[in-house]
């Protein structure tokens, strides 16, 4: 399922914490070093679940 992420302040995005659908090691990252999500949108796998951090 895709879900359009929220809109955020200046130099502020959205980062990757935790994505079930992923393999190990990319399904949980560090809190510093979390991915930047690129896009307005997250596609979420089925029966995963899925923590994005705005920072």
């Amino acid at each position: 399922m895709t879900f359009e992420l929220p809109l955020l302040g200046s130099g502020e995005g959205w980062h990757q914490i935790v994505d079930t659908a992923l393999p190990s090691p990319q399904d949980f990252s560090d809190l510093k070093t979390a991915p930047l999500i690129a896009s307005q949108e997250y596609l979420a796998g089925g029966r995963s679940v899925v923590v994005l951090m705005a920072r």
